[in-house]
């Protein structure tokens, strides 16, 4: 027997598609060289085209130590109003992290480029 969806659920699933995150000019998180955070450089690239979910990358440089690593944040929001980050060391590797957040650390941007400069820095200890 085959089941009939009732119109609520087509209804809840179609508002739960368009919960997607926009960022206004992505690129304004990026410093520049002269303007780099205690030598840490954030680039805005686009999408990363090799996930399923549509999202926003940045590319992450400790020009003191030469590290880079990535920042990704998915635009589909998820129970409310959180979503999905992850982030790991260039080239991508197999200890890429992925966590949770509330899309309200999203509203400061010192506390965007903190967020994904300390989780550059978590990764590298992890491997340390």
């Amino acid at each position: 027997m085959s089941s009939i969806r009732d119109w609520k659920d087509i209804l809840l699933e179609d508002m739960d598609k368009d919960r997607i995150l926009t960022i206004k000019n992505p690129e304004k998180l990026n410093t520049e060289f002269n303007k780099s955070i205690n030598g840490w450089i954030i680039t805005y690239v686009g999408r990363d085209l090799s996930l399923n979910e549509d999202n926003y990358r940045w590319d992450i440089e400790d020009t003191l130590h030469k590290v880079r690593g990535y920042y990704i944040i998915e635009r589909p929001l998820i129970n409310g109003d959180w979503l999905n980050v992850r982030w790991g060391l260039t080239p991508t590797n197999s200890r890429q992290r992925k966590e949770v957040i509330d899309k309200k650390r999203l509203k400061d941007k010192s506390i965007i480029q903190r967020d994904m400069i300390t989780a550059i820095v978590a990764n590298i200890n992890t491997i340390k």
